[in-house]
């Protein structure tokens, strides 16, 4: 591949992981808030909280993977726009290398989609759906434990009629 290639390749990917860092760090912090509530009513710990925000980001990621890298590879094309390296690479009959270049990107993209998709995500609802429900099982038995007992309402009722 040549320099120029791999030069616009990294370019472009280097944009969209950008604006994909920046989506994965908010997507992460409005999970955090969804799972605040249902971990703090449960009595468990910030750990917890992280945890289960990051087995369910998989999921979210592959939605705004597909916008990142549009509009990373869009950002990239208007920056080389803007510093006229579009033009000499048009002027110079290098448009198979950035073609070239886009394709690598989509094929890298392509590929990083497809595991995010289909490995990360189904290791994430099964880590979820063992690991993290035992540790709720703990929680709330040790809750439940030291819970007094509910009174016997019959037992009341009875010593009402009786006492009267």
């Amino acid at each position: 591949m040549a320099r120029l290639s791999r030069y616009l390749a990294r370019l472009f990917w280097s944009e969209a992981m950008a604006l994909f860092a920046v989506a994965a760090f908010l997507l992460f912090l409005i999970q955090c808030l969804r799972l605040f509530d249902l971990v703090s009513d449960k009595g468990q710990n910030v750990l917890t909280l992280v945890g289960q925000t990051l087995l369910t980001m998989p999921g979210l990621g592959v939605a705004f993977l597909y916008v990142c890298l549009g509009i990373g590879l869009g950002r990239a094309l208007r920056g080389l726009q803007a510093s006229s390296e579009l033009g000499i690479i048009h002027s110079n009959g290098l448009l198979p290398v950035l073609l070239r270049a886009i394709g690598l990107y989509t094929l890298i993209g392509t590929v990083a989609v497809l595991l995010l998709s289909h490995v990360a995500d189904p290791l994430g609802s099964r880590a979820s759906q063992t690991g993290w429900e035992q540790i709720y099982v703990k929680s709330n038995v040790s809750q439940t434990a030291s819970l007094p007992e509910p009174p016997n309402y019959e037992q009341i009722y009875k010593t009402a009629w009786h006492v009267s």
